[in-house]
């Protein structure tokens, strides 16, 4: 009876060893799953914390660029304003001083034409229709001519 109930412990310890045995190879193989998948997610993180780094670098890089951009428009639009005002209070008054001086010019020459015309007794031809003395592409000449004739006292 003593040796038959230590041949059962002895069963039933063996059949719990192995139930031990199996439950720890489970765990081991279960534990071997979750550090592969530890291991794999550390990967990821290390990639996307790389990709992170890698992005935002860009981003700078991208902003310096940027700025150095603006930069460069802001010095080219600055230099742009000053033509125009260069254009502006310089160039155009000055060019519209020698045009009316050119058109008065031009009428004072026409009225002396006229008037040795007048004195030679020969007519002058018509201006070509369209040419640079004609009086349709200029029609501010036309009144400064009037005037000018008229502010001479006679013909």
């Amino acid at each position: 009876e003593k040796l038959e109930r230590m041949h059962a412990e002895w069963t039933a310890s063996q059949t719990r060893n192995r139930e031990l045995q199996r439950d720890m190879n489970r765990m081991k193989r279960n534990s071997e799953k979750m550090h592969k998948i530890g291991n794999g997610l550390e990967l990821e993180l290390e990639k996307s914390a790389q990709e992170t780094e890698e992005h935002k670098n860009k981003r700078l890089t991208a902003k310096h660029e940027l700025m150095t951009i603006l930069r460069t428009l802001e010095a080219e639009r600055a230099v742009g304003d000053k033509l125009k005002d260069s254009v502006k209070f310089t160039f155009t008054p000055k060019a519209l001083s020698q045009q009316q001086l050119l058109t008065e010019s031009l009428s004072e020459f026409e009225e002396e034409l006229r008037k040795l015309s007048r004195r030679v007794g020969r007519p002058l031809p018509p201006p070509p229709p369209g040419g640079p003395f004609s009086d349709s592409t200029d029609h501010g000449g036309e009144n400064r001519t009037s005037e000018s004739a008229g502010g001479d006292g006679g013909e």
